[in-house]
């Protein structure tokens, strides 16, 4: 299997397991020279998030675990609905008809994560597949997800997945 190593170009999986929300991929290369500098090998490797038949490779946004809390989930529902829009904490707690320090509180303990940790997953996950499946520009990605500018969600891209919008949408390109 060829995976995209960020900095150097293809390098060769030798491995890949995926364990729920845990990825790991080892590379045959420990590192890559290129340009003077050596890459971690596995460490850049980005492989595209999908599995044939459009199966998602892993939950990228956590969600409660049982039905107990129907006014979180619906809230989260909402959310999901309005990416597009500013979801401050307090009005997600509003919606929730809780306060905000409740809130956090019952969001992390149903999700494992926090509501702004979850919202940036989401985020993030919503513009990996816009990249993937349409040829919008990265500022209307950026807008369609919640972004104010497409140099920020540039940065949280970078951060989440070693490379730039458009070096993973390339990722997706199927070239004649």
């Amino acid at each position: 299997m060829v995976g995209l190593c960020a900095e150097a170009g293809p390098v060769e999986v030798a491995a890949l397991a995926v364990d729920g929300s845990k990825f790991e991929a080892s590379a045959s290369h420990h590192g890559v020279m290129r340009d003077g500098r050596r890459f971690g090998g596995a460490r850049d490797v980005v492989l595209p998030s999908h599995r044939d038949g459009g199966q998602a490779q892993y939950l990228a946004a956590p969600v409660p675990e049982d039905g107990r809390d129907e006014r979180l989930a619906e809230v989260l529902g909402w959310a999901r609905e309005h990416l597009h829009e500013p979801l401050p904490v307090t009005e997600l707690a509003r919606r929730a008809m809780m306060s905000r320090r409740s809130f956090t509180r019952r969001f992390t303990a149903a999700t494992g994560t926090t509501p702004h940790a979850w919202l940036r997953s989401l985020r993030l996950s919503r513009a990996e597949e816009l990249l993937e499946t349409t040829d919008l520009p990265v500022e209307e990605i950026a807008r369609r997800v919640g972004y104010q500018s497409a140099a920020v969600l540039r940065e949280q891209f970078v951060r989440r997945r070693g490379v730039p919008p458009s070096f993973y949408r390339r990722a997706f390109t199927t070239t004649p």
